[in-house]
């Protein structure tokens, strides 16, 4: 693990055309988008699920 990260701040450090910064940001911002997309439709999920339960025992 820190073989990698020391190879990945030597890449950055050694990129003088700022493409490596621009590609790990992203990839960095892909993989946000990914869990922030599964979240919410986790959550979602979740109200959903909450709300048949609140209901089965108001009765409804």
């Amino acid at each position: 693990m820190w073989s990698s990260l020391l190879n990945l701040i030597g890449n950055i450090w050694a990129d003088e055309t700022g493409t490596v910064v621009i590609e790990y940001a992203m990839l960095a911002m892909t993989i946000a988008m990914a869990i922030v997309g599964v979240l919410h439709v986790m959550a979602d999920k979740l109200g959903d699920m909450l709300m048949n339960t609140a209901n089965k025992f108001a009765g409804q």
